[in-house]
C-alpha cells in the first residue's frame, strides 16, 4: 500500500522547505512536500515551484495577480516563436537575454516587493522560448547557467545575509518557473539552487 504525502501549499510549504534545509536533494524535497504523481514516481517540479512562488508572495504580502487576457496570450505566442528562432541561432544571445529577464524580475521583487502580471508578461515569452531551446539542445544550458550565476553573484553582493535568507526560496522559484526547471534548480548537474542558498563570499 502506497502512503501518499499531502500536497503542501502556503505557509506549510514554506515551513517544510525551510525545515529540510539546503542539503536535501530536489527529489526528496518534492516527495516530502507532496509534489509527485499518485504512485510517487514522477516529480511535479513546475507545480511545486509555482506553489512555492505563490506561498512566498503571500508571505511577503504581495497581491495575487489577475489572469492574463487572451490577447496577451496570443501576443506572447508570437513573441515566443520569434525568440525561439533567435535563440536557436545564437545561444550566447539566449543566455544573456534570459539572465537579463531573470535579473529584471528579481529587481522588481527586491525593490518594489512585487511581480505584476505586466512584469511577468514582458519576460515570459523569451524565457519560455529559452527553456524550450534548452530542453531541445541541452548543450546550451551551461551558457545560460553561467549568466544566471553572474546575476546571483551580483544579487548576493547587494543584499544583506538577512535579505538573502528572506528572498532565497523566492529567487529559486522564479528561476525554476522561468526556465521550466531546465536549469535543474535544486539538482545536479547545474544545481543553481546551491548558488542562491550558499552564495560565494
Amino acid at each position: 500500500m502506497t502512503v501518499t504525502t499531502p500536497t503542501l501549499t502556503g505557509a506549510a510549504l514554506l515551513a517544510k522547505v525551510k525545515a529540510m534545509g539546503s542539503d536535501v536533494s530536489g527529489a526528496d524535497l518534492l516527495h516530502a512536500c507532496g509534489y509527485v504523481n499518485e504512485d510517487g514516481t514522477e516529480p511535479r517540479n513546475i507545480e511545486f515551484y509555482n506553489a512555492l512562488l505563490a506561498a512566498k508572495a503571500e508571505e511577503m504580502g504581495m497581491e495575487p495577480q489577475p489572469e492574463v487576457e487572451p490577447e496577451g496570450v496570443v501576443q506572447s505566442r508570437v513573441e515566443q516563436e520569434q525568440a525561439t528562432v533567435r535563440y536557436q541561432e545564437d545561444w550566447r544571445v539566449m543566455a544573456e537575454e534570459f539572465a537579463w529577464n531573470y535579473a529584471t524580475l528579481l529587481q522588481n521583487v527586491i525593490k518594489k516587493g512585487e511581480i505584476t502580471t505586466t512584469d511577468y508578461l514582458e519576460v515570459s515569452a523569451d524565457c519560455k522560448a529559452a527553456a524550450l531551446v534548452m530542453k531541445a539542445q541541452p548543450d546550451s544550458k551551461p551558457q545560460v547557467a553561467e549568466q544566471v550565476a553572474s546575476v546571483l553573484d551580483a544579487v548576493a553582493k547587494l543584499l544583506t545575509k538577512e535579505q538573502l535568507d528572506d528572498y532565497s526560496d523566492l529567487m529559486l522559484a522564479i528561476l525554476a518557473v522561468l526556465s521550466l526547471d531546465e536549469l535543474y534548480v535544486l539538482d545536479a548537474p547545474i544545481a543553481i539552487g546551491e548558488m542562491i542558498l550558499n552564495p560565494k563570499a
